[in-house]
């Protein structure tokens, strides 16, 4: 879990109403949810239910194992992620669904009922990204150096193209679109109200998502005056060689946008 998603924590409980940031990885999640902690009034969305995150957690609440004391966990859950207003706030991505269900008490095949009934009134925001090829190197990227996120200023890692495995690419690429096309289906089984935001409509500024996000809730949202995130773009040359390598080498998919050649 990194270091912006754990800087503001929460001490109300319980919550009146949730709101669930959905996503998969490298669509601009962590940047969103450092914006949606900073208004102190969307809730402070970390990935409660991610089982590193969960030890992380447990160990900086004084718990004892979650699989453990799975109920004082939750209800720790409840309380870290509530702004003073009665609104919780979690990151959850579609991997972590099987492991989301199970923590409250449900069989994986029961995720929208998990949603509906394990968190108090739940919207959601579903957070995608249209070219999911440049999100799946992004991924495999921090898969290879171990950063999945960065400040300015930061050491940074940087892999060579050779070190990248197009197979693992078009992987994650798949997983992307199944992310995608999942997250709406469940969050309407489930009756939960829902907006989705593409990564190339609002970056590098999450306040339009954040402001949504408030909007849905019934909420006008001033944009906050403290210090914005410090977290940077990851990508480079290298992933831009790596996207290029893919659609050079693969089927290519008929859905994301294809590299602009530049001469």
């Amino acid at each position: 879990m990194s270091g912006a998603e754990l800087r503001i924590r929460g001490t109300t409980y319980p919550p009146a109403c949730a709101l669930l940031v959905c996503a998969s990885p490298r669509v601009g999640s962590t940047l969103v949810c450092d914006e949606l902690a900073r208004t102190d009034v969307l809730g402070y969305p970390k990935e409660y239910f991610f089982p590193a995150s969960e030890q992380a957690c447990a160990e900086a609440w004084g718990l004892s194992d979650p699989e453990l004391d799975p109920v004082g966990y939750r209800r720790a859950v409840l309380r870290d992620g509530t702004s003073p207003n009665q609104l919780f706030a979690a990151k959850i991505m579609w991997s972590q669904l099987p492991h989301l269900t199970h923590r409250l008490g449900h069989c994986p095949d029961r995720a929208p009922t998990a949603i509906r009934e394990g968190f108090p009134l739940p919207s959601a925001l579903v957070l995608s990204r249209r070219d999911r090829v440049a999100a799946a190197v992004s991924e495999h990227r921090a898969e290879l150096t171990g950063l999945w996120s960065a400040t300015a200023g930061a050491p940074s890692r940087n892999p060579a193209v050779q070190d990248f495995d197009i197979r693992r690419v078009t992987e994650l690429h798949d997983l992307q679109h199944w992310a995608d096309e999942g997250w709406p289906v469940l969050l309407s089984e489930a009756g939960v109200p829902y907006r989705q935001h593409y990564y190339e409509d609002w970056q590098p500024d999450p306040f339009p998502v954040a402001a949504d996000a408030a909007a849905l809730l019934g909420m006008e949202l001033p944009r906050p005056t403290g210090p914005p995130s410090a977290l940077v773009p990851q990508r480079d040359q290298t992933n831009r060689a790596v996207a290029s390598w893919f659609w050079a080498t693969t089927e290519g998919c008929p859905t994301c946008p294809r590299p602009v050649a530049t001469s």
